[in-house]
């Protein structure tokens, strides 16, 4: 391919049936240390890739409020002076394609290794004290970027909440205020006990990265850190992301370099412990 040509203009070249062509020809899984995982995207051109077009099935699909949690996190980041951002990026999405059964999302490619790839290979021990700090630097950050007026608990542009808090990551509905969210996560919280402990949400929304596995950092050559995988990014009160950070990864060791609310943190343990059936969120 005539390397001239643009990665947007790639991405705008591809027809409906041919992003259906590929992504059908595209591996559905691989397998790593006798374990079978999904694929959820590929390099395109296959042999010199400039794209990175991510699709799925099922709970594995991207969509929309992905797509869109990205974009505007990429454009709050541009916005910030170039030495607070200096070494943090966001992949650029250039195309999203909605067909009948799925959205894909063509976005830049990042050559580059993840976090987990480096954890797992012990020779590179010396660099993830590095790599943590600039992690911790892009969470920050995206704590730091000012939310729109009009932000409603959800993702960018409104849609359901993507986080750990709830049965499969995903809440059932809406929440035009923080008040209602509240409201909802104490009927829980009291369902055994009316006199139970109830959160007190704060009512000041932040952009907080829910998502901590280690895949989802990706490391380059220099040592840039590219941060992936918008879609349990939301704007949210900052217990959220005390409640991430608590989660069974290796980023989560951060926690106590962050300043977050603890005060939420063991009823929401309770919340999301209890059967889907007792609620409907």
């Amino acid at each position: 391919m005539d390397s001239i040509i643009s990665p947007r203009k790639v991405a705008d070249s591809l027809s409906v049936e041919k992003l259906r062509e590929l992504v059908r020809a595209s591996p559905n899984h691989f397998t790593k240390n006798g374990r079978t995982f999904a694929c959820h995207g590929f390099g395109y051109p296959k042999d010199s890739p400039v794209l990175f077009i991510k699709h799925g099935v099922h709970i594995f699909k991207p969509t929309d409020e992905e797509a869109r949690n990205q974009r505007w996190a990429r454009e709050a980041l541009q916005k910030l002076p170039p030495s607070e951002r200096e070494g943090i990026h966001i992949p650029e999405i250039y195309r999203v394609v909605s067909t009948e059964t799925s959205t894909i999302i063509i976005m830049e490619f990042v050559p580059g290794k993840t976090l987990e790839y480096f954890l797992e290979n012990p020779e590179y021990t010396d660099r993830l004290d590095r790599y943590f700090g600039k992690i911790e630097r892009a969470l920050k950050l995206f704590l730091s970027f000012p939310v729109p007026e009009d932000a409603s608990p959800g993702p960018c542009g409104g849609g359901v909440i993507r986080s750990p808090l709830f049965k499969d990551y995903e809440s059932t509905i809406e929440y035009p205020t923080v008040e209602l969210l509240e409201m909802h996560l104490n009927k829980i919280a009291t369902w055994f006990s009316k006199d139970a402990d109830r959160l007190v949400l704060e009512r000041k929304l932040h952009f907080v990265f829910s998502d901590l596995y280690e895949g989802n950092f990706m490391f380059t050559e220099n040592e840039d850190l590219y941060v992936i995988d918008f879609e349990q990014a939301n704007f949210l009160p900052l217990s959220f992301m005390t409640y991430a950070m608590i989660q069974h990864h290796d980023v989560c060791s951060l926690k106590d370099r962050f300043s977050l609310p603890e005060n939420n943190l063991e009823i929401m343990r309770r919340v999301c412990q209890l059967d889907e059936s007792l609620c409907k969120w």
